[in-house]
């Protein structure tokens, strides 16, 4: 896969802005063309595509998204088109993790009492 960017359609998705990059993926906010739905894209880097581990290990991060049941995590579908290593997010508004961790002072440590 090519490096992406805001403005240009991926399959069905029109990306519309950069959320996050990490050291192995970028998010993306962007437009689902066939149902107008705000939704989010995980895009690996292209620097990835020959890696025969982290390509086996994508699709499988995919499908724990897809059945894992919690109010935070919100994966829908596997990009339907031509584009193979893509996973599609609900877009939840909202601050990240990451602002929230930075606005949030550090939590107290706490030790855990026994029960014998």
């Amino acid at each position: 896969m090519r490096e992406v960017s805001i403005g240009e359609c991926l399959d069905q998705y029109q990306l519309t802005d950069v959320l996050a990059r990490s050291g192995m993926a970028s998010i993306f906010k962007a437009t689902d063309s066939a149902t107008g739905a705000t939704v989010v894209l995980k895009i690996p880097h292209p620097q990835f595509e020959s890696d025969v581990v982290f390509l086996r290990a994508f699709p499988r991060e995919e499908s724990w998204e897809l059945r894992l049941e919690h109010p935070n995590n919100r994966a829908r579908a596997a990009a339907q088109g031509k584009e193979p290593h893509v996973i599609v997010m609900e877009f939840i508004e909202g601050k990240s993790l990451r602002v929230l961790m930075q606005e949030t002072r550090p939590m107290a440590h706490r030790t855990r009492r026994s029960v014998w």
